[in-house]
C-alpha cells in the first residue's frame, strides 16, 4: 500500500496525543451562600491555554435555583432560591489537537 507499513483492514486508527487546555479560574469557592448572594466567578474574561474564552452557565438541574450573567467580561452567578447551583465553565477544542476545558463550582443557597 505504498510508502510505510501496510494497512490492515479493521486495524485501530494509531493513537494522537491531545493537549489538555488550563485555565487560570478564581471564581468563589463551593459552599454555602445566603439566597440573594451574587458570586463572581470571573471579573473579565477568561481564556485557557489555547485562546479560548470560558463560558459560564448553570447546570441544566440547577438553573432555577441560581441565575448566571457575564456583562463586560465580568460573570456572576446569583442565588435565588433555596437549593444547589452548579455552575460550568467550559471552552471548546479549538482544533483536534486540544481537549475541551471545564471546571465547575457548587453554592448552596441557604437562608
Amino acid at each position: 500500500a505504498g510508502q510505510g507499513e501496510p494497512v490492515q483492514a479493521g486495524a485501530p486508527a494509531p493513537a494522537t496525543a491531545r493537549t489538555a487546555q488550563t485555565a487560570r479560574i478564581r471564581a468563589q469557592a463551593n459552599g454555602r451562600y445566603p439566597v440573594g448572594t451574587v458570586i463572581v466567578l470571573a471579573r473579565q474574561p477568561v481564556k485557557t491555554s489555547a485562546g479560548v474564552t470560558v463560558r459560564w452557565r448553570a447546570t441544566t438541574e440547577t438553573r432555577k435555583m441560581c441565575t448566571v450573567r457575564t456583562v463586560n467580561g465580568k460573570s456572576t452567578a446569583t442565588l435565588v432560591k433555596r437549593g444547589t447551583c452548579r455552575v460550568v465553565g467550559w471552552a471548546p477544542a479549538p482544533s483536534a489537537d486540544y481537549l475541551p476545558f471545564t471546571v465547575q463550582r457548587t453554592y448552596r443557597a441557604v437562608r
